[in-house]
């Protein structure tokens, strides 16, 4: 529990990764996307990771959606979100990309996040 928060370790990392990143360092986290059987299939995968999970650890979006409590200890930007898709994708339209991630599954292989510490 951190914070009064259920926490399978996520919060600690993030902690840890803050204390040790330079004001203004930069973070590239890359997880197995909340949408493919990557992030389901392996047993030791405790979360599922989508854009919004890292808008928990910066300050500003926490004080505006009242969930300052969660994250004091840190505060990062997010700089970057980008996707690694499955290869039967990857040379669709955008216009084709965007809905088939919006509404299948395995789609979308990874999420590739680039956080900055605000310090």
């Amino acid at each position: 529990v951190h914070n009064g928060i259920l926490d399978d370790g996520l919060f600690q990392f993030m902690k840890e990764v803050y204390r040790i990143t330079q004001p203004q360092g930069t973070i590239r986290i890359q997880a197995p996307y909340y949408t493919s059987i990557r992030a389901h299939q392996d047993p030791s995968h405790t979360r599922y990771i989508c854009e919004k999970t890292f808008s928990y650890f910066n300050k500003a979006c926490n004080e505006v959606n009242g969930l300052d409590h969660y994250t004091p200890d840190v505060n990062f930007e997010i700089i970057s979100i980008q996707y690694v898709l499955e290869e039967e994708y990857q040379h669709r339209s955008e216009e084709a990309r965007i809905w088939a991630m919006k509404h299948y599954w395995n789609v979308v292989k990874d999420i590739d996040v680039v956080l900055r510490a605000i310090k």
